[in-house]
């Protein structure tokens, strides 16, 4: 034990951590950045396989999601999250 907090005093005085600043609302922004891009993958591949499945094929089934516009679109409502969750 004795030799584990030597290691852990050593560690702390040789290594610089790194740590979020806290601010407020920080946890809400935090899960937003988090899940953002995440949540509109998943929404994507299931609109896009339901599209497949019902017979549609693959170039066509990605060609609206695989644009400016779709991207323009996700960026417009993650800053707009964003906003909202640091502004509550």
């Amino acid at each position: 034990m004795e030799e584990t907090l030597k290691i852990g005093m050593d560690m702390s005085d040789r290594y610089r951590f790194f740590t979020n600043i806290a601010f407020k609302n920080g946890y809400d922004c935090r899960s937003v950045i988090e899940s953002a891009m995440q949540a509109q993958a998943s929404q994507d591949l299931a609109e896009i396989t339901a599209r497949i499945k019902s017979g549609v094929d693959r170039q066509t089934a990605l060609k609206p999601f695989l644009n400016d516009a779709h991207f323009e679109k996700w960026l417009s409502d993650f800053e707009e999250a964003l906003y909202k969750a640091g502004n509550k």
